[in-house]
């Protein structure tokens, strides 16, 4: 399988004895940006980290899901949580932060600084003016990019969004569709933002009920055949 490709089949969660999500299936290529669209509760963020394979010990997981290039010891997939400020630790400067996975791929010294400032320009934040400086110190559009940085220094095959612009105004909302842009990682967005998963996405998977209900071209959503779907997922007015 091509580093990236996304493979997966029979995906169920429970919660004790409660379904969560129920038979998903899908395959992603190498590269494709595909978004998991539905209304709040529908199930996309169980989904997501199960995939991520970062679901709560609690629940329980049944299905194959395979990513293309991951190896054993490392994570299949780099997540970009919703809530910047739980995400990143609050005590820690960012450089830290940033540092750790990448120390663990072996970088030292002048390569090591190279590589985090190169991070933070695909980002579009300039490293002298966020590296040294704690979490709460930044924007909520500088903290959501530095997830994404950290996440992309995480190296998994896939990088999983979820819900990455939810509460964030429209230019920090922006900056961040921008930067989840410039990547290039195979990418699985979780929104329920049509407009955003149309900025990154050519391809959704809809979610109902922690069920998969169709697998529809983006561009075509909202003058298609699906339109109803769309309109019953709460995802159109």
């Amino acid at each position: 399988m091509a580093q990236g490709a996304v493979e997966v089949e029979g995906l169920s969660v429970w919660a004790g004895a409660t379904l969560l999500v129920r038979d998903v299936s899908w395959r992603q290529a190498a590269g494709e940006r595909v978004a998991l669209l539905g209304r709040s509760g529908s199930g996309k963020s169980t989904i997501a980290r199960a995939v991520a394979d970062v679901t709560s010990p609690t629940l329980r997981v049944q299905g194959r899901v395979s990513v293309g290039g991951s190896q054993p010891g490392r994570p299949r997939a780099s997540l970009v949580a919703q809530d910047s400020q739980v995400a990143l630790n609050p005590l820690t400067p960012v450089r830290r932060q940033l540092a750790r996975p990448l120390r663990s791929a072996g970088l030292r010294g002048a390569a090591l600084d190279a590589r985090l400032t190169t991070l933070l320009a695909d980002v579009g934040l300039d490293a002298t003016a966020v590296l040294d400086r704690l979490p709460a110190e930044l924007s909520g559009g500088q903290r959501q990019r530095v997830c994404i940085a950290l996440a992309i220094a995480v190296d998994g095959p896939l990088l999983v969004a979820d819900e990455p612009t939810s509460a964030l105004d429209v230019v920090t909302r922006r900056q961040v569709v921008d930067a989840l842009r410039a990547t290039r990682s195979t990418l699985l967005l979780i929104t329920h933002d049509l407009e955003v998963a149309q900025a990154l996405c050519t391809r959704a998977l809809l979610v109902d009920d922690g069920r998969l209900v169709a697998d529809v071209d983006l561009t075509t959503l909202l003058d298609g055949p699906d339109r109803h779907l769309a309109h019953d997922l709460g995802l159109v007015a």
